[in-house]
């Protein structure tokens, strides 16, 4: 009795611990929401648009009313309309096509992680930071943005890059896919399943070799982003497919501008599907080399917060809080981040799904942001999850944890 009261207190004195340590750490962060994300972002120039503003508006009301589909529906619907103003409006169509076919996943395959409303969360964080930066650390901003304001170039990029980066996710899931296929006709004596399988178009205009060189010069990167392809990897996908349905839109055209090409294809689609190409890799990321690749890897994984996934046909949201905190040290600046989770819900999730792996999802931020390297901006992104005493959960979960990462100009420092 009196070992079991010991260490139920030793228990109680942790969590008092850390939620001492949680408490001090948010004082000093601001959490991020759709709502005040969208506050944030509505005096850009660029959402001016009235359009553009009733359909964010409209997005942070459909999180609010925690109907998964409407906000689906409402974050498809942001992506169509800023792309149709500002970008390319060739890729509405397949932004429209994946959002439909990602509903039959939920259902498909287990423990699927909505990506429609998180990439439309990653354009806006990612908007955010670009703000925060020109603000709190101008001349870094003006360094490597070239200008002393967001510029329509910068703009137009970033939203293509963030919004798309996970276009190819679908077929990325082929596999699983198959896999699930096979399984329930495998159940039917009598008939035999013939796997499907897919290969890219080669484009009339630029050549796979090509696009694998306008991506990296090094023969070594090039063969991965060639095995990526071959293991249906999504974002060399995504980057074909970005570049496939840019380069289609000149057939459109009642007359193909001399300049097309070389100011719009070179400038803007080649890069930003490199972005893409890079973005699920191993490879290191310079910020000083390619700014927006660097903010698209931190968004991607900074952006947690309200993610829907799915169990069958029960969805879990806000598993996650994200909390940033952007200030300026010497000159560099710094971008802390807190992931912040209930082990309730995790165990619960657990439950539903034994196969479900708790450790996954830190070990792939942490693959990811230590790849991010840079003489001007870093930061430490830490990872916390409450613990649950229920005596049925898994051992992960009835433990307060807690990690931090260090990336970019404090790479070196990365700490457990």
């Amino acid at each position: 009795m009196h070992k079991t009261t010991k260490q139920t207190s030793d228990q109680l004195m942790a969590y008092k611990d850390f939620e001492i340590w949680l408490n001090t750490l948010r004082k000093e962060m601001t959490p991020l929401t759709d709502d005040f994300l969208v506050k944030q972002l509505l005096d850009i120039e660029f959402f001016s648009h009235a359009q553009v503003k009733h359909k964010l508006l409209e997005f942070t009301i459909s999180f609010k009313n925690k109907d998964v589909n409407k906000l689906r529906e409402a974050a498809k619907q942001v992506f169509i309309v800023i792309n149709e103003i500002f970008g390319d409006k060739n890729l509405s169509p397949i932004f429209e096509r994946v959002a439909k076919y990602e509903s039959s996943l939920f259902s498909l395959l287990p423990f699927y992680r909505d990506h429609i409303i998180h990439s439309i969360r990653v354009f806006m964080t990612g908007l955010y930071l670009l703000k925060l930066i020109n603000e709190k650390c101008l001349h870094t901003y003006k360094l490597f943005f070239k200008s002393e304001e967001l510029t329509f170039s910068t703009f137009l990029k970033w939203l293509l890059l963030s919004t798309c980066h996970d276009i190819a996710i679908p077929i990325e899931k082929f596999g699983e896919i198959n896999n699930v296929l096979m399984n329930f006709y495998g159940q039917f004596p009598g008939f035999s399943f013939e796997k499907a399988k897919l290969s890219p178009v080669q484009s009339w205009l630029v050549s796979l070799p090509e696009f694998l060189a306008a991506i990296s010069p090094d023969v070594k990167v090039q063969a991965k982003l060639t095995k990526n392809l071959n293991n249906n990897e999504h974002g060399v996908l995504g980057a074909i497919t970005l570049l496939y349905l840019s380069i289609q839109g000149i057939l459109e055209l009642p007359k193909v501008p001399r300049d097309y090409y070389e100011l719009y294809i070179e400038q803007y689609i080649v890069p930003i599907a490199r972005g893409i190409a890079l973005h699920n890799t191993d490879e290191i990321v310079n910020f000083e080399a390619d700014p927006l690749t660097f903010l698209l890897i931190l968004c991607d994984e900074i952006q947690e917060w309200g993610r829907f996934l799915s169990i069958g046909k029960t969805f879990f949201k806000s598993i996650y809080e994200t909390w940033i905190n952007v200030k300026e040290e010497n000159k560099k600046l710094i971008i802390d981040v807190l992931n912040f989770s209930s082990g309730k819900d995790h165990a619960r999730i657990s439950e539903l799904n034994p196969e479900y792996d708790p450790t996954r999802l830190i070990e792939e931020k942490k693959k990811n942001l230590l790849r991010l390297y840079s003489e001007n901006l870093g930061g430490d992104f830490f990872i916390a999850r409450t613990a649950t005493y229920k005596k049925s959960a898994h051992p992960d979960f009835k433990r307060n944890y807690k990690i931090r990462i260090s990336y970019g100009n404090k790479r070196l420092s990365e700490t457990t």
